[in-house]
């Protein structure tokens, strides 16, 4: 994975977990249907699974409670990187979907709208 390779580079640190077999191969691939998109959502998490020592060294400050995305966004805001939200916006949308409630009546509006922003809909969940 080449952003791994870079994010080595310039941090000698990993950022995504990459022994995830097939995973890579499979994510940029079309969902074939609902069950094979649920699928895809729930195993992203996975790549997230990395070792957070490394990653809270390169901030200089930072909560003991603070996960991968937190550190990420931190480093990233520290190294003044531009256009970085829009990255972390779409892991936020990620993690909200993952933790959504399984039932319809407790679902909210945000969780139609991260549906319709991966291109699914209330249906999808149904299914």
């Amino acid at each position: 994975m080449a952003i791994n390779a870079l994010f080595k580079k310039l941090t000698n640190q990993e950022i995504f977990k990459i022994d995830v077999p097939g995973f890579f191969i499979e994510l940029p691939i079309s969902c074939k249907n609902n069950i094979d998109f649920k699928n895809k959502i729930e195993n992203l998490c996975c790549i997230f699974d990395i070792e957070l020592n490394g990653l809270r060294s390169l901030i200089s400050s930072h909560d003991s409670n603070w996960k991968s995305r937190k550190l990420l966004k931190e480093w990233l805001k520290e190294k003044g990187i531009t256009n970085y939200t829009k990255t972390v916006n779409v892991w936020d949308k990620i993690c909200y979907l993952r933790s959504m409630p399984p039932t319809h009546p407790n679902l909210r509006s945000e969780h139609i709208e991260i549906m319709n922003f991966f291109g699914g809909d209330i249906d999808t969940l149904a299914s």
